[in-house]
């Protein structure tokens, strides 16, 4: 029948004494509104299914019933049918059913929605109650259950409680319902509708922002998509959010150095913008995304982003991929399960570690000076160094050559320093070290008293560095540089023995014309206590590696920067670091003792001893101070054994010590080449060029073509260097120094022999 027709038999029977319930079935849910508003008038009850339910909880049957049995006036029943349907169909049945074989003492309308099937009833008798709607038929919906209210997508139709569904299936014609409650899919195993659980809140995500699909959902924890759905449903989008968090869904590389300053939350935050949006301009980051599931996948493939790929480790692009990563695992910070497990896997590099180290992590510099012991020889020197300034610049910096404007300190040096981190002595020096301690040419250097007589001393700070040899000079230089800060730096002798009690006099003159003593009076033990004690690990019993020198780089640099600090913020006007005695590597790994034997044992390591002890002269020895001095790599015989390093003795490294004055360089030194273009004559060797400074300079050389020569100057402001060694016609790039510090190296001018022309072809 038409929706009309059902209208006036309802209507006549409300005017009849009948009181068999009607059952009256529609189809869809316009003609449903109509026909319910058609009859809210007057006392007429409507009775609603969610009226015997408690929150979320199914509906009291038993109570429904009841009530149809007691209350007075006409009872409009609706939305039974729509909630039995979860129960499944004989319950629906089982209800018409029984609603049909009762009488009541009022009237009673059922009203069905779409339950033509369970109303197909065989006792014909009970037709004439039944009053089915012809009309179109609303769809039904799929009902979405989730736990959590934040897993209902924007504008979506949804429904809080179970005890409301059924007003909601009947009000609205849609695809979908979402409902919010804490039942599950089992409670309703027959249900007619098609249930879904959708408790995952990385569903949910996919159908909010389509850029979730490109994601898997372990690539984070339950509360992890929790909190990304919170967000992206304040903010709209993964790209919003991210934008909000990170700063920008662009450029995502340019983020990763504040990786170690975010907390784990907003680690894998990153770690979802960079699988959403990608990295364009990083490999190494880009490549660590790929292959990663999760944020701590993400670090671990950093660390491990050149262990599979194949390289010519002498070409550009290696050390660009090398420094890309280097520079990503320096903005990630120290993990050291990660370190420990790159450290173990890269030893299967065999002679190929060394391209695959660091010096980002202790593990790392240690595995760097393994290598070093196993491989660094008289013959790769230059092999090595290369290496180092790319793996481990510091230690490329002290190994640097310092120009001492003496041809023997600067060869001496130079080897010395090579072996120490080498861990071995060559032949060769061993013999020069021996010549050196018949000939003592330290002796044609000034000592040290000498010079501290010429040094200013107010207004200045003291760094007295207890055993700070004159090999740590080209990494204090390069330090200096970095900083922003000159050196002046003057080579002296101390006093044999080359003990500390020997040597600190000068103390009590800076301290008494005003100087400041950083340290006080006992000065820096820091680098004293690395040699002698074996502080941090660095102990000779314990390894025989020189990895202490790992720590003594390190103290340079704090000390470095503590007066760079000072001396921007105006607390003196200068530094002035001064030692007592330098050490010896050498001495150590040398490993041997000579036949004298001291009576006063464990004392000086063995390289001096008190004369009174030993009745000859010893071989290679000085007479100073009433003690026998050492001057080669020999130790007395009873003397304490060595930590990591020694002094006492007089070979070069052990007597000669720097002054260095240290100040703030002026940012506007400008050096201007006079002589752009030169003519020379190979015969008369009178090339020379000339240049000139916006500032007084003072101990001014150049380097060309890798070798250094001194400039001539009557003012300190315009200088001439003469070039004897030049042959070649060409141009030339000419670096300026002040001592060893670096003020220009982009100079470049152009030779041309005389009576020659350079033919140009194009």
């Amino acid at each position: 029948m038409h929706l009309n027709e059902c209208i006036k038999r309802v209507e006549a029977y409300l005017d009849k004494s009948d009181n068999h319930p009607r059952v009256i079935n529609i189809n869809d849910i316009e003609s449903l509104k109509i026909f319910k508003e058609h009859f809210k008038v007057g006392e007429n009850i409507f009775l609603d299914v969610s009226r015997y339910s408690t929150d979320d909880e199914n509906p009291s049957i038993d109570k429904l019933l009841n009530d149809l049995s007691i209350l007075d006036n006409n009872i409009f029943l609706t939305e039974i049918s729509t909630y039995l349907k979860l129960k499944g169909d004989d319950e629906v049945s089982w209800f018409l059913n029984h609603v049909l074989h009762s009488s009541f003492n009022n009237k009673v309308i059922v009203i069905c929605y779409q339950c033509d099937r369970n109303l197909l009833i065989s006792d014909g008798r009970l037709n004439r109650l039944i009053y089915n709607v012809e009309s179109k038929v609303t769809r039904a919906p799929d009902l979405v259950f989730v736990k959590d209210f934040k897993f209902i997508p924007e504008n979506q139709i949804h429904v809080v409680g179970i005890e409301n569904l059924a007003n909601v299936i009947e009000s609205y014609d849609v695809d979908k319902i979402y409902v919010n409650t804490k039942k599950n899919k089992d409670n309703y195993k027959h249900s007619i509708y098609n249930i879904i659980e959708q408790n995952s809140p990385f569903k949910i995500l996919c159908s909010k922002d389509d850029r979730t699909n490109l994601l898997d959902e372990s690539m984070g924890s339950y509360e992890q998509w929790i909190n990304a759905l919170e967000k992206i449903n304040i903010y709209g989008s993964w790209y919003s959010f991210i934008s909000k968090i990170i700063g920008s869904c662009n450029g995502l590389d340019n983020f990763a150095s504040s990786w170690k300053y975010y907390d784990e939350n907003k680690r894998w935050i990153y770690f979802i913008a960079l699988k959403l949006f990608g990295v364009e301009n990083n490999w190494c980051l880009s490549k660590a995304v790929k292959n990663s599931k999760n944020e701590n996948e993400l670090e671990r493939n950093i660390y491990r982003c050149l262990l599979d790929e194949q390289f010519d480790y002498k070409s550009k692009g290696f050390w660009d991929k090398y420094s890309e990563r280097k520079q990503l695992l320096e903005a990630w910070g120290k993990n050291a399960k990660e370190i420990n497990d790159y450290c173990n896997i890269v030893k299967s590099k065999g002679e190929n570690i060394i391209y695959f180290l660091t010096d980002i992590t202790e593990e790392e510099k240690q595995l760097i000076f393994e290598y070093l012991d196993k491989n660094a020889d008289d013959s790769n020197e230059k092999e090595i160094l290369e290496i180092l300034k790319n793996i481990y610049p510091d230690l490329f910096y002290y190994l640097s050559p310092f120009w001492f404007d003496n041809h023997l300190l600067d060869e001496y040096f130079q080897k010395y320093k090579y072996q120490k981190v080498a861990n071995k002595i060559f032949p060769e020096f061993k013999k020069l070290v021996e010549k050196q301690a018949l000939e003592r040419d330290f002796n044609l250097l000034p000592a040290r008293a000498s010079k501290i007589e010429e040094i200013e001393k107010e207004n200045i700070a003291l760094y007295f560095i207890d055993a700070l040899g004159v090999e740590f000079l080209s990494y204090i230089s390069e330090k200096c540089k970095e900083n922003n800060l000159l050196t002046s730096t003057t080579v002296c002798v101390c006093e044999l023995p080359s003990l500390t009690r020997y040597n600190k006099d000068f103390i009590e003159d800076f301290s008494s014309k005003g100087s400041k003593l950083i340290g006080g009076k006992k000065g820096i033990k820091d680098l004293d206590d690395i040699k002698h004690n074996g502080i941090n690990g660095y102990n000779y019993e314990n390894t025989k590696l020189p990895i202490h020198l790992i720590g003594e780089l390190e103290v340079m640099e704090n000390i470095i920067k503590k007066i760079d600090t000072d001396l921007s913020q105006g607390k003196y006007d200068r530094a002035v670091i001064i030692s007592d005695h330098g050490a010896s590597r050498l001495a150590v790994i040398n490993k041997n003792e000579n036949k004298w034997e001291m009576q006063t044992k464990g004392e000086h390591s063995g390289r001096c001893c008190p004369k009174n002890e030993i009745d000859e002269k010893p071989d290679f020895a000085i007479e100073e101070n009433d003690y026998w001095i050492l001057a080669n790599y020999d130790r007395f015989r009873g003397g304490r054994k060595s930590d990591v390093e020694v002094h006492g003795g007089a070979s070069l490294e052990e007597v000669l010590i720097p002054i260095i004055e240290i100040t703030p360089k002026k940012d506007n030194i400008e050096i201007t080449l006079i002589t752009k273009k030169i003519k020379f004559s190979v015969r008369d060797k009178n090339a020379f060029i000339k240049f000139y400074s916006t500032y007084k300079i003072n101990d001014v050389r150049v380097r060309i073509n890798g070798t250094m020569y001194k400039a001539i100057t009557k003012d300190n402001q315009t200088f001439k260097v003469k070039l004897p060694d030049l042959n070649k016609a060409m141009k030339y790039k000419v670096e300026v120094y002040s001592g060893n510090n670096l003020l220009q190296d982009d100079l470049e001018f152009e030779a041309e022999k005389e009576g020659f022309a350079t033919r140009k072809l194009f």
